[in-house]
């Protein structure tokens, strides 16, 4: 039977032995938001939670997506369940597309610094 994302994090505090409120010392997120995840109070966390809980706890997003259903790790080849797989392809383009818009952030501050800078008065010689 797969499991939540809430019952797996459950688990794996327990396995690890931490309380809710040193993972939450080490995941940035509140006891609050810990708690009603692994009660089933918030079934739906995003993304980045998701990566900071684990993080916290040391497990693989493909062990969650294995202990959910959502991967096989049965022989080498790792295979995700189509839904799955169409997920991690948007989030892939997410994380491309942020990529791309710091770095347009970074060049439209740098020209901004730049045309804040004095400019030199040109002369006329004559």
């Amino acid at each position: 039977m797969h499991k939540t994302l809430g019952g797996i994090f459950l688990e794996a505090r327990r396995r690890s032995g931490l309380t809710i409120r040193e993972i939450s010392k080490a995941s940035g997120l509140t006891s609050s938001q810990i708690s009603q995840l692994e009660t089933g109070k918030r079934p739906e966390p995003g993304f980045k939670t998701v990566a900071k809980l684990a993080k916290a706890l040391r497990i693989s997003m493909d062990d969650i997506a294995a202990e959910m259903g959502l991967l096989d790790l049965g022989d080498d080849r790792k295979t995700l369940e189509p839904s799955a797989r169409a997920h991690l392809a948007l989030l892939r383009e997410l994380q491309l597309a942020k990529a791309d818009a710091a770095k347009l952030l970074a060049r439209l501050e740098n020209a901004a610094a730049e045309s804040q800078k004095p400019r030199k008065k040109l002369v006329k010689r004559g």
